[in-house]
């Protein structure tokens, strides 16, 4: 065993924790244990939706689990594999989840904790890892909600652009956030509906209905928060949509005004026998003229209330 690679064993029933995907990792799974070739290569590769496998004597699945990145803000996603056989369970990842690895931790150093999750069969244990990970979804969906939240507030005093951005990052988690936990409902139910084949699953259909709840609620709250960046995006949309308008409102107006303005310029400059145009005001006269009628101008667009 290295720092990558924990075992921890209670009640006949042992848990293996592979913090990495690296070469040495990946010898250790072909040389200890008889799982097929492509199993452990998936392990290798990175993987964009999660998928079970129902093998003779083990279950192979993996699994991608959403993760917050601080700097970036955004929802990003850490593939997590999984290996169960009669009394062990392998999981593999890249030391990004560490709700895993807290749990790995936690259930050494919590009796309560190791004897309900070690009896029986690894199948108790992987409800009871899945439960923890399913359930640390939350805190992000919350967070997600107190940002569609904050961005209600602002979307009405604070600049477009910086609403706009964040409107688009929002979107985005969203997104990224139901393609990672998509599968998730699909995986349990095949690990009630094929798991009784490798393990008694009767008793332990009531914890992995309880997961399957859980995906419910999480899905069903993306999609409220899906709902809710749409109708924001829209408002935000409208919102530019008009102070684009009314700046072109604004433009047109001007122009409107200045053209008479400039015709009379034009007309003064062109090269023909004007009267006055030799008299000294002449250019005071023109300027005066170019006033008056933008003034006139504006007048009539403020009575009709186009200012």
């Amino acid at each position: 065993m290295t720092d990558n690679i924990l075992s921890f064993t209670y009640n006949n029933i042992q848990w293996i924790d592979i913090s990495k995907k690296g070469p040495g990792e990946i010898s250790y799974l072909r040389s200890n244990f008889n799982f097929d070739s492509e199993d452990i290569d998936e392990c290798k590769r990175e993987t964009r939706h999660s998928t079970i496998f129902v093998k003779k004597d083990y279950i192979y699945f993996e699994i991608l689990f959403p993760i917050y990145n601080r700097k970036t803000k955004l929802i990003e996603s850490s593939e997590i594999n999984f290996f169960v056989t009669d009394d062990m369970l392998i999981t593999v990842h890249d030391n990004k989840v560490f709700q895993l690895t807290n749990f790995f931790s936690e259930i050494q150093n919590n009796d309560a904790l190791m004897r309900d999750n070690f009896q029986g069969t690894p199948i108790k244990l992987l409800s009871g890892i899945l439960s923890n990970l399913f359930s640390s979804c939350y805190p992000m969906l919350n967070h997600m909600d107190e940002d569609i939240l904050a961005l209600e507030k602002q979307i009405f005093t604070t600049a477009h652009k910086t609403n706009t951005e964040t409107v688009l990052r929002l979107k985005w988690n969203v997104i990224n956030f139901r393609r990672t936990i998509q599968s998730y409902k699909t995986i349990v139910e095949k690990l009630i509906d094929t798991g009784s084949s490798l393990f008694p699953m009767s008793k332990l259909k009531t914890y992995y209905s309880e997961l399957l709840e859980k995906t419910k609620d999480i899905w069903v709250t993306l999609e409220n928060q899906k709902e809710s960046i749409a109708a924001l995006q829209q408002t935000n949309d409208s919102l530019v949509s008009f102070q684009l308008n009314d700046i072109m409102k604004t433009l047109a107006i001007i122009s409107a005004c200045l053209m008479p303005a400039s015709f009379i310029a034009s007309f003064f400059g062109v090269n023909a026998r004007i009267p006055f145009i030799d008299s000294p005001f002449a250019f005071l006269v023109i300027l005066g003229i170019c006033l008056i009628v933008v003034l006139i101008c504006f007048n009539v667009f403020k009575k009709k209330k186009w200012l």
